[in-house]
């Protein structure tokens, strides 16, 4: 017999408990190094509504669009973790580590209760400890799970599944000890489910399933004893349907009306849900990202639809006998049923992360199984596959540690996913590797020629390169394939403005704006296009509109600070500048032009304070540099205007600016000779620059004067 046998029930079930909190805790320690990737930047980098906790309404609603749309507990969870660590990785990984432990000693709890029921063999029964155990510590090193707990954006599917677990544990404790406290518990744990994630729309079925399978006779019996219960659960399906109407899933690409028909989706998860089964009892390959394809080919389907519908028709008659097996397997395709049924999901029709619950269910089946069959021994056959897998977690976890190693993986894996490509380009691109990620956009359209996003930031990074014309005809394609994109059209009226097309990018802008009217930055783009075909009142009050919407932009408070100086309001064209800098503190040309305002304004020391940031954040800065030797020149500090106006000059020889007020910082200080070389530089480079000929004319006189000058 078994160690693990031999030992006392209270101490046998203590060293369970502790292998499923160490070995998973082993196998997750390394993934506090996983860097944030793919969704990670909207759901958690871009997400304002986590950046403070204690605006709880605004942490309630998070982003509609985001991951955490319509999952408000989802989003207070990364809000208490952005309270924690900011943009730093570790409190986010150290949670959902914490939330995956918790899952897994709930799942021990439940299986551990479920294995004593009567519905199952003696020999089943005297070994529920183990078997729960062993279940539950596999469920929690399967590396298949890596795509829930170390993929942060997959917040969503560890909270649901830790309230689903909850529930059906406050079920099982409510029907042991008829405390009205566990009916409370399961309320409250079905509620938050649905403020979690929507695939908590199967709980009230599954727990009604349980009642069936292990403690009455059918459903109606489950029914008349225990229905008040079971109709207080499904009531919260109200709180889920809040939710989804609030939200739009459509927007999130979720529904029918998204260009993908049921049944193409259907065939697709065939396949899907063939791969789920598969990777179950062998983790390998792991994909991170499958991409958005499908097919329409019933042929191509048959080899993952034949078994599927043999697999269907097996739980089906486990569970018309009322085999307890019969709930593991259907626990598996219940919970699965709301995103592997007809509705389409059309960025991804395969997700790995969506087996976290589901597989509890079916390695339960085969733990039992395995017992049953092979009796005490079979748990050193677990042990090995624990120890295996727990290995594997840990190999899985390196991966997320690089975005650029995880979809460089992805794409070797997966090479029919163009999702894989656009997001290496994407990566390089913010990387400032353009010429790698052209190719990986131009990869991502050769195997997805309508992938719009992938022709929109092939764009992006082609205009950044200077290659213009290059980058209009990809914004065009992504307007043929996509008209009512607001991102194309602001993208094609940039194009067009940086090629000098001012009125055809005007008419991209506003075109933009009519789909979009509270687009603040078409608006501040939209203004600058005015402004270079002369239309000043419209130029401002596009800029104004802009900051309504959007006071954050930093280039426009910029240009509108610009505008005031231009028109004599130094005052004003200060607070702008300095609002620019606030939000940019880099932003060296507004410090340059700060500077210009305080001069402006008669604040010469303030306005050399200004010059002086400038060219800390940009050394050769000629602009910046005239500007101080101004300053300097005003404040009468000449030696260090001469060296400034040196500076300038040395960087751009070209400064008629630097070039004359150094004749004049020259001619201050008695080195005439200097200073007339200074000024007749400034006539060559500006021929009738009347300043420079009288400071010429006036050295001249004085030299006549006094001729021992």
């Amino acid at each position: 017999m078994s160690l693990p046998l031999r030992l006392k029930e209270p101490t046998r079930e203590t060293l369970a408990k502790a292998i499923v909190v160490v070995l998973p805790t082993l196998a997750y320690l390394n993934s506090f190094s996983g860097a944030f990737v793919f969704d990670d930047e909207v759901n958690i980098l871009k997400n304002p509504s986590i950046r403070h906790l204690g605006s709880l309404g605004a942490v309630l609603s998070p982003p509609a669009l985001s991951g955490a749309g319509g999952r408000p507990l989802t989003n207070l969870s990364l809000a208490l973790n952005y309270a924690l660590s900011g943009s730093q990785e570790w409190s986010y990984h150290a949670l959902s580590l914490a939330i995956h432990l918790g899952c897994a000693l709930l799942l021990f709890a439940i299986l551990r209760e479920t294995f004593r029921s009567p519905r199952l063999p003696p020999a089943l029964i005297g070994q529920s400890v183990v078997i729960a155990g062993t279940a539950a510590t596999l469920w929690a090193v399967h590396p298949v799970q890596t795509a829930t707990v170390t993929y942060l954006s997959q917040r969503t599917e560890e909270l649901m599944a830790l309230f689903y677990l909850l529930l059906l544990w406050c079920f099982i404790r409510l029907v042991q000890t008829g405390q009205r406290r566990w009916w409370c518990g399961a309320i409250a744990a079905a509620a938050a489910g649905m403020a979690s994630k929507e695939t908590m729309v199967t709980a009230p079925l599954v727990l009604f399933l349980y009642d069936r399978t292990f403690l009455a006779d059918s459903l109606a019996q489950a029914w008349a004893k225990r229905g008040r219960f079971h109709a207080s659960v499904a009531a919260t399906w109200a709180i889920l349907a809040y939710f989804v109407v609030r939200t739009h899933l459509e927007q999130r690409g979720v529904g029918f009306a998204l260009g993908i028909k049921s049944t193409t989706y259907l065939l697709a998860e065939c396949r899907a849900v063939m791969t789920y089964l598969k990777l179950s009892v062998w983790p390998h390959p792991l994909v991170f990202d499958y991409g958005p394809v499908f097919s329409a080919d019933a042929a191509a389907a048959l080899p993952y639809a034949i078994p599927l519908a043999l697999a269907l028709a097996g739980t089906g008659w486990l569970l018309a006998r009322n085999q307890p097996a019969g709930f593991g397997l259907g626990w598996f395709f219940i919970v699965l049923a709301p995103t592997s049924s007809i509705i389409p999901i059309i960025q991804q029709p395969i997700a790995e992360n969506r087996m976290y619950l589901p597989l509890a269910g079916l390695l339960a089946v085969l733990t039992a199984a395995l017992f049953r069959w092979i009796g005490p021994r079979g748990l050193w056959l677990a042990v090995a596959a624990a120890v295996a897998a727990a290995a594997a977690t840990a190999a899985r976890n390196q991966v997320y540690a690089s975005e650029e190693h995880l979809w460089t993986e992805t794409a070797a894996a997966y090479p029919a996913n163009p999702r894989a490509d656009f997001a290496l380009g994407h990566l390089l691109a913010r990387t400032g590797r353009d010429a790698e990620a052209v190719a990986k956009f131009e990869k991502a359209i050769r195997i997805a020629p309508s992938y719009i996003d992938a022709h929109t930031q092939l764009g992006v990074v082609l205009l950044r390169q200077g290659r213009v014309a290059d980058a209009v005809r990809q914004f065009r394609q992504a307007l043929i394939l996509r008209p009512e994109s607001v991102e194309a059209r602001v993208d094609l009226g940039t194009a067009l403005k940086t090629a000098g097309r001012y009125r055809e990018a005007i008419e991209e802008f506003e075109s933009a704006l009519r789909l979009e009217p509270d687009l603040g930055a078409a608006h501040y783009d939209l203004a600058l296009a005015l402004q270079a075909t002369g239309q000043t009142d419209k130029f401002a009050r596009e800029l104004g509109a802009a900051l309504r919407l959007d006071p954050n932009i930093p280039e426009a408070h910029f240009a509108l600070g610009n505008l005031c100086l231009s028109q004599g309001q130094g005052g004003r064209a200060i607070a702008e500048f300095e609002r620019a800098i606030e939000l940019n503190p880099g932003y060296g040309e507004a410090y340059n032009n700060l500077g210009n305002a305080y001069l402006a304004e008669g604040n010469d020391a303030e306005a050399a304070q200004a010059f002086r940031a400038a060219i800390r954040l940009q050394p050769v800065y000629p602009a910046a540099q005239t500007n101080l030797g101004t300053a300097e020149e005003q404040l009468g500090h000449l030696d260090e205007a001469i060296r400034d106006f040196r500076a300038a000059l040395r960087a751009d020889s070209q400064l008629v600016e630097a070039h004359f007020n150094l004749g004049l910082a020259l001619e201050r200080t008695g080195h005439l000779d200097a200073a007339q070389a200074e000024f007749k530089a400034a006539l060559r480079l500006r021929p009738g620059l009347a300043p420079a000929q009288e400071h010429l004319q006036e050295i001249a006189t004085r030299r006549a004067i006094l001729p021992h000058d």
